[in-house]
């Protein structure tokens, strides 16, 4: 039976298939279009093949709107880690003695001359912890702006979203689940609900 020309695109997604005659370093070991192929099947998505000879090859992916992809900024906090959604971070600044006062209680970031409330992160979800905060992440929340204590900031990436499942999805402070290198998820912290649900208590 003659195979389809949709079945000889899938060829390629074969473990071991290449279409190299010899092996270099960086090609002709076959290992490629299977582990995309296995990659996006374990998203939950499909991946699809479409060719014209002599004119253009296409791939097309598709995943579910359930998932996402969104670029986040990572902070430790309590020795844990937790992730920021970029789109709301504005700035992020040193804590010292020259950028915290301390009035009435309540602790300001001077932030472009002017006075931010400030919060730790720890704090904010009732964690103790005897490490002091270096960093300040300033966000955005509506007009305002807020500083976000935490003991470092680690850095940032690009993360699949996935959602959460019970009974943390009822808990609207958490955005999401961000799924690292490591396989292990992450929380993606909605700071500024976490906020106005702080103010409201």
């Amino acid at each position: 039976e003659q195979m389809s020309a949709r079945e000889a695109y899938f060829l390629i997604c074969l473990p071991g298939f290449s279409t190299k005659t010899e092996v270099s370093g960086v090609s002709g070991r076959g290992v490629g279009m299977d582990v995309v192929r296995d990659k996006i099947e374990g998203l939950g998505g499909t991946l699809d093949i479409d060719s014209e000879v002599g004119r253009r090859t296409a791939f097309i992916l598709r995943l579910p709107l359930t998932l996402a992809i969104v670029n986040v900024l990572f902070v430790e906090a309590a020795k844990r880690l937790f992730a920021l959604p970029v789109a709301k971070v504005v700035a992020v600044r040193e804590m010292g003695e020259n950028t915290i006062r301390e009035t009435g209680g309540a602790v300001y970031l001077n932030f472009r001359h002017a006075l931010i409330p400030a919060f730790s992160l720890a704090q904010l979800f009732g964690i103790k912890t005897p490490a002091r905060p270096e960093q300040a992440v300033v966000i955005e929340d509506g007009r305002d702006l807020v500083a976000v204590a935490v003991e470092r900031v680690v850095g940032s990436q690009e993360v699949v979203v996935k959602p959460l499942g019970e009974p943390l999805d009822r808990m609207e402070w958490f955005a999401g689940a961000a799924i690292v290198g490591d396989g292990q998820p992450i929380l993606i912290l909605d700071l500024p609900k976490a906020l106005r649900a702080r103010w409201a208590a």
